[in-house]
């Protein structure tokens, strides 16, 4: 195979989505090259590459204050490369900047609608479940806004799936490595959490710490009524680090609506704790890695939310017939992000949009 030389554009490490999309850029760069494949993030400008990767926050606000500059931009980019792939960092299985479709050869994101058609719709409050949360309950936000719509349905073939949010270290001790590698960007400080036993132990029923306050209603709506429909004792408010750790490793369930994305970070630091991860349903997406299998690894729940009390009450009172779907769920988290393993997952999907 050709040599392939990669432009990487990106931002500030503190932003997860950023790090779990340079992850692998960064701990396999010699494996790469080996296959070659040769990245360079943020570069010298004015060389010229097979490929250049832009990743969606590079451009800031500058996407909603003056489009048609970033597309400009972005042709511009395009005279001195092959192929230009956009990676989309945003939560949710929307779009966040669709309009780069008229420019880039592929759209990446680690969330994908498996319906791809649903991209011709505009969805009220920019999401699939707030669309629907409007629809059937009349939940309305105070300034109201829709998802743009794909009109070229050729477009839609250049929507692909990458890598989620999930290739970073989540436990309590790399997020304080991750923090310390923003200031000194020393790559030994880049791990994954080592695998442990689960504390079969547990004392705390649900871990429910989340945030319900946002802006629109439509989004803080399923973790509202998630909260108000479950009738254990929750405890919504905030808490220091170490306790919310603590707290996490002592729970047997965590609840994880959808907040502005569908997957939250809580998601992988249940899988890492051995808390079973509550989720609403999950059959609409398309994710790598994907984790998310009712009654395998996770309890599914309406995105009603009428039936998450009962789900979570049958979980309380025969724990020990769910135990199997924390080990299921830590063995496949744990077998994603072995390095020996990752590492040539990564080279066969940059390898796939390579080419």
């Amino acid at each position: 195979m050709k040599k392939k030389k990669i432009k990487i554009l990106s931002t500030s490490f503190k932003f997860p989505n950023v790090r779990s999309f340079l992850y692998p850029f960064i701990l396999f760069d010699r494996y790469l090259i080996k296959n070659n494949i040769h990245c360079q993030i943020n570069p010298i400008k004015n060389k010229t590459y097979d490929l250049i990767f832009i990743e969606s926050n590079f451009f800031g606000r500058e996407w909603a204050l003056n489009s048609e500059r970033v597309l400009e931009s972005i042709y511009n980019l395009k005279k001195n490369c092959g192929k230009i792939i956009y990676f989309d960092l945003s939560d949710s299985t929307t779009l966040l900047h669709p309009k780069a479709l008229e420019l880039v050869d592929l759209y990446c994101k680690g969330q994908i609608l498996k319906n791809k058609n649903l991209y011709k719709k505009r969805f009220y409050g920019r999401r699939i479940y707030t669309d629907y949360c409007h629809r059937k309950f009349g939940i309305v936000d105070s300034k109201p806004v829709y998802s743009e719509s794909v009109t070229n349905t050729k477009h839609l073939e250049k929507i692909e799936l990458s890598w989620n949010s999930s290739l970073s270290n989540y436990s309590l001790l790399g997020k304080f490595l991750n923090e310390i590698y923003e200031k000194l960007p020393f790559k030994y400080l880049l791990t994954f959490p080592r695998k442990k036993e689960t504390n079969n132990e547990k004392k705390k029923g649900i871990m429910s710490r989340m945030n319900l306050n946002y802006e629109r209603n439509t989004i803080s709506w399923q973790r509202k009524t998630a909260i108000d429909s479950i009738r254990n004792e929750v405890n919504y408010q905030k808490i220091t680090t170490f306790n919310y750790f603590r707290e996490l490793k002592n729970s047997k369930i965590t609840i994880s609506p959808f907040g502005w994305g569908e997957i939250n970070y809580r998601d992988y630091e249940a899988f890492i704790y051995g808390s079973i991860l509550v989720k609403p349903n999950m059959s609409h997406i398309n994710t790598w890695p994907n984790y998310y299998e009712d009654k395998k690894t996770t309890i599914f729940f309406d995105w009603s939310c009428n039936d998450i009390n009962q789900k979570i009450e049958n979980i309380l009172n025969n724990y020990e017939n769910y135990e199997h779907i924390v080990n299921n769920a830590k063995n496949r988290y744990f077998n994603y992000i072995d390095k020996n393993n990752l590492k040539k997952m990564i080279l066969n999907i940059l390898n796939k949009i390579i080419n």
